[in-house]
């Protein structure tokens, strides 16, 4: 069997001569992974020299999973925050809230009814979400740090009243299912039923901002919710239709891999599972 296996590796590289080359790296190992592995090593130590009763003299701590996590994560490489596209027309998606029934879908769009959030998104807390819809009655809603049902910021985009008027923006926070805030003002441009538009949202802390086609048009602050997710609603009276949303997780380097991970669609059609 080890000559067959020689055989193979002489066919990939060359010659018997590259083989034993390629051996005796193998034997000596990856200088990159010897020194991940030290510097690993020396924080291990480190970590139990200055812990709590460690050698170094100290009273001894047990550090939480999640101090192990952090502190592992704070030195890996910044990379750019995973993301995710949903397509509404073709990805199943897990959602948290109304049934599905209360929702509906027409030429390959998602029309919204009560509230839903996406089921694993609920956990994240800075992120940039960005969809692309339309409003066909009314007005167009989107929720953002939202945990449950009953808490979250929202945005609204509103038709112009009357055919004159601004359309506007709207913010709304809801907490204990009971809506605390709601502050209207104009968007500086015009805003039309049955055309699509590319909304994006960015959360980070305790900041919110909105563009529309790539054109900021709200700025704002709220630092009641840290945590939640995203998601779609319509009011009675309202109707919007959704083509896709992404969702780019701008948390640490793990729980942006985790997000990630969850998030991808996995089961392709239907309106949910």
């Amino acid at each position: 069997m080890p000559n067959v296996l020689v055989a193979r590796e002489s066919l990939l590289y060359g010659d018997d001569g590259l083989w034993e080359d390629k051996e005796a790296q193998q034997k000596a190992g990856s200088p990159i992974g010897a020194g991940a592995l030290m510097v690993v090593g020396v924080m291990v130590a480190a970590g139990v020299w200055f812990l709590p009763t460690g050698s170094g003299g100290y009273v001894r701590r047990v550090a939480r999973p999640t101090d192990w996590a952090s502190a592992f994560s704070s030195v890996l490489p910044k990379l750019p925050a995973p993301a995710v596209r949903i397509d509404f027309s073709t990805d199943r998606v897990q959602w948290l809230g109304a049934s599905h029934s209360d929702w509906s879908r027409r030429n390959d769009m998602l029309q919204p009814g009560r509230l839903r959030l996406l089921r694993n998104s609920v956990q994240m807390s800075d992120y940039q979400m960005e969809f692309e819809g339309q409003i066909q009655k009314k007005a167009l809603s989107y929720a953002f740090r939202a945990p449950d049902l009953k808490n979250y910021y929202a945005c609204k985009i509103v038709l112009p009243s009357e055919s004159s008027g601004p359309a506007e923006i709207v913010r709304l926070v809801v907490l204990d299912g009971r809506e605390q805030l709601r502050t209207r003002l104009p968007i500086p441009f015009r805003i039309d039923r049955d055309t699509s538009y590319r909304v994006r949202v960015n959360v980070r802390g305790n900041n919110f901002r909105t563009w529309i086609n790539g054109q900021v048009i709200d700025s704002w602050g709220d630092k009641r919710i840290a945590t939640g997710g995203v998601g779609f609603f319509s009011e009675k009276g309202e109707q919007a239709a959704l083509k896709w949303v992404r969702l780019a997780n701008q948390d640490s380097f793990l729980s942006r891999l985790l997000t990630f991970a969850t998030l991808v669609p996995q089961v392709p059609a239907g309106l949910d599972e």
